[in-house]
């Protein structure tokens, strides 16, 4: 029987709790999906913490017991992501979520092709973070990976090295020097993932990475898609190192 997850936000959840729910997450549970009063559904907070909790009416649920969950991964991983066009970037950001990814940074990047102004990007944003919700709902997640601002390449190398203990960054780079299976890993790393737009990263990105300590690693011979590379990435090294 497939298990209902809803996020609830802003909210610290506790047993016995009368949680009234938001109008979007009413029309989704008793409109499009046809629950009824007596039903169970999983809650979280988005922070670990997970309950059951039964549905009352159309508008109330009450949170029962806490669950035991086991979703998240041991690993801290966290993904600079090129700017790319639509779906692409909605679909990397819902896949990186279902492979574990604890922070996401949207990157501009020289070659970016996407030009978003200040209404624009707030609308993104609140696009993106409906997708890393989703994402979780689906996948069984507990925790809600991090959405950082979009800002441009130079500030996120720059901030790759205020939290450097233990920190291990790599870049995807088709010149890069290893693969991702050869990279010196273990768990008490954080992994910091920078990977490019549709266009690449020009040669002087490249090599500002590299001065601000990235490592060059390719991804194989075949030529992967800005959307592909990242997720192909995070499940190998979710596969060394974390819990794949």
């Amino acid at each position: 029987m497939r298990i209902i997850r809803v996020y609830l936000a802003n909210i610290t959840l506790q047993p016995d709790q009368l949680v009234v729910l938001d109008k979007s997450i009413q029309h989704r549970l008793f409109r499009v999906m046809r629950l009824k009063p007596g039903m169970t559904i999983h809650v979280f907070d988005g922070s670990g913490h997970e309950f059951l909790a039964r549905i009352v009416d159309q508008k109330t649920i009450s949170v029962l017991e806490p669950l035991v969950s086991q979703t998240e991964s041991p690993l801290h991983t966290r993904l600079l992501l090129g700017l790319s066009r639509g779906e692409r970037m909605d679909w990397a950001m819902q896949k990186a979520t279902e492979m574990g990814v604890s922070q996401i940074q949207p990157v501009i990047t020289r070659y970016c092709e996407v030009k978003l102004d200040d209404n624009r990007l707030r609308k993104r944003m609140d696009h993106w973070q409906g997708i890393l919700i989703s994402a979780c709902e689906q996948s069984g997640r507990t925790r809600l990976p991090e959405l950082q601002p979009v800002i441009a390449l130079h500030a996120a190398l720059q901030g790759s090295l205020s939290d450097s203990s233990g920190q291990c960054r790599l870049i995807l780079d088709p010149d890069g020097a290893s693969r991702v299976q050869d990279i010196s890993l273990n768990r008490s790393n954080s992994v910091t993932l920078l990977t490019g737009p549709e266009g690449g990263f020009s040669e002087e990105e490249v090599e500002a990475a590299y001065q601000h300590g990235f490592q060059g690693i390719r991804m194989g011979p075949r030529i992967l898609r800005a959307e592909t590379a990242p997720i192909a990435a995070l499940a190998i090294i979710q596969a060394r190192i974390g819990d794949i």
